[in-house]
């Protein structure tokens, strides 16, 4: 049975047994250990350095990751995304092991040259639209999405919100549309805090990968949201250098979607996907889990993905 929950773990039993799993996992000797609170979410985490002077996350979890997802998206776009393995340990639930990866997280960069900000923005645009499969999404539309939102509309966590109530059911309405887009894999929350970049600001890893999903393509997209429009004290506020890395990221997604969904129906299609994703991703779990403040800003938002992520956008 574990003994702790990741959160209660000591950070002396952390450091040792990270320290003892890199070992077992890659046959060399250790040579430091400290915690680490930039590569691993939901995590008690841990940064070894080897012998070789090379570098391993150790993660602590809860949790499970599914590691088939994280090697999926891996085999798709490449070593942007960081393996990860299950390890043994009896310190907690779950253990894994990642690979280091070196930069610096978005978020911590701080206010960026707007053309540094554009170019990271391109590159997940582009990502986000790699990651997808020749798979029909038609079994996962009918049997989760559709149900999904119907428990939502069911349960009515809206807060008296009936302009939001609407919305919600107007979409739904129209979720069959999701059908005829092929599956892809989505990370559902690719934000400044898992996006790691070199000195050049290329990206080098995008990692975080616990809630990866396979989902039609275009449900992850709404991220553009989070990674361009600064939110202060729940109000959004866009600029002029926010639109530009919006239209960066909408450009090189829609790039490299099939060419069936560029223009017209088909990229309504997406844009449906991503207020989808969206609504998802705020009722994540069940219907007491949304905060009222999240649920407050789910209406703009999804207003705001019609306007700035249409392949014909407004603004």
């Amino acid at each position: 049975m574990p003994f702790f929950t990741f959160e209660r773990i000591p950070v002396g039993h952390a450091l040792a047994e990270a320290s003892a799993i890199a070992v077992r996992y890659t046959g060399q000797s250790v040579t430091g250990a400290s915690m680490c609170a930039s590569q691993g979410q939901y995590s008690r985490t841990v940064e070894v350095t080897l012998g070789d002077s090379s570098k391993l996350i150790v993660q602590f979890r809860d949790d499970d990751i599914d590691t088939s997802i994280v090697a999926l998206a891996r085999a798709l776009v490449g070593a942007i995304v960081p393996t990860v393995n299950l390890v043994y340990t009896r310190l907690c639930r779950r253990a894994y092991v990642s690979q280091y990866a070196e930069g610096t997280l978005w978020g911590d960069r701080g206010i960026c040259a707007v053309d540094d900000d554009k170019r990271v923005a391109s590159e997940i645009g582009a990502l986000v639209a790699r990651l997808q499969l020749s798979m029909s999404s038609a079994s996962v539309v009918e049997d989760f999405i559709i149900p999904r939102l119907q428990q939502i509309i069911r349960q009515t966590p809206f807060f008296g919100n009936q302009d939001l109530a609407e919305k919600v059911r107007d979409i739904a309405a129209r979720a069959h549309r999701l059908k005829s887009l092929p599956l892809a894999v989505c990370h559902t929350d690719i934000n400044r805090e898992n996006i790691i970049l070199k000195d050049d600001f290329t990206v080098n890893a995008l990692i975080d990968w616990e809630r990866a999903a396979i989902l039609p393509l275009g449900m992850g997209a709404w991220c553009i949201h989070q990674l361009a429009v600064m939110n202060i004290k729940g109000v959004d506020y866009e600029t002029a250098d926010s639109r530009k890395t919006v239209v960066s990221f909408r450009e090189a997604f829609y790039s490299n979607v099939p060419t069936d969904f560029r223009t017209g129906e088909g990229a309504e299609t997406l844009l449906l996907a991503m207020q989808i994703g969206y609504i998802l991703s705020i009722y994540i779990e069940d219907m007491e889990a949304a905060r009222p403040e999240w649920v407050a800003s789910l209406l703009p938002r999804l207003k705001w993905l019609e306007t700035s992520m249409s392949c014909q956008p407004s603004v």
